[in-house]
């Protein structure tokens, strides 16, 4: 099962948005992620008691940047219309990162 895993993970994760990744790409971001949870040597009962913990894990990691986007002010730079628009739309991290690029491309 683990060995063919890219043979079938995709059955499972297509109707998912994936933000332009190829399916080669898609495969080898849930291999990376269930790697954490899941060995070669995992048996059937186990693989599924751990897929439930990874995704549940996973779970708790959007509420929580749910949450953080929406509790927490961010603390804006330049003050422009742009960016007040994106600390409004993006999560904590991506705000960060384009906060980032829009200094990167201010200065």
């Amino acid at each position: 099962m683990f060995r063919i895993r890219d043979q079938w993970i995709s059955a499972y994760t297509k109707q998912y948005f994936a933000a332009g990744m190829t399916t080669t790409s898609r495969s080898e971001s849930m291999n990376a992620f269930f790697d954490e949870y899941v060995q070669a040597s995992t048996g059937l009962k186990e693989f599924i008691e751990n897929s439930q913990k990874a995704l549940e894990s996973q779970y708790l990691r959007e509420v929580k940047g749910d949450y953080d986007t929406e509790e927490t002010t961010r603390r804006l730079v330049l003050h422009s219309s742009l960016e007040i628009d994106a600390s409004k739309i993006y999560t904590k991290e991506m705000f960060k990162h384009f906060q980032k690029e829009l200094l990167k491309n201010a200065s």
